[in-house]
């Protein structure tokens, strides 16, 4: 039982930990996106997988965010 709380609490504080860290990147400043709604919606963790890794390219660059291409 004391095994099962311990891991309960710490899957509780990774997740504290993350969404944190995501309230914190230019992606959320511009979508306002929450947590949860991100991670389990397919199209908007794409949009963020792909903001995470253009984001350490050196530049100039600014994102778009929910734009549909034709």
């Amino acid at each position: 039982m004391v095994m099962l709380l311990l891991l309960v609490f710490t899957v509780f504080i990774i997740f504290v930990i993350r969404k944190k860290q995501y309230e914190k990147t230019e992606y959320y400043q511009q979508t306002k996106n929450s947590y949860i709604k991100m991670y389990f919606d397919k199209g908007l963790l794409g949009e963020f997988y792909i903001y995470k890794y253009l984001r350490p390219l050196k530049g100039y660059k600014r994102y778009l965010f929910n734009l549909y291409l034709p």
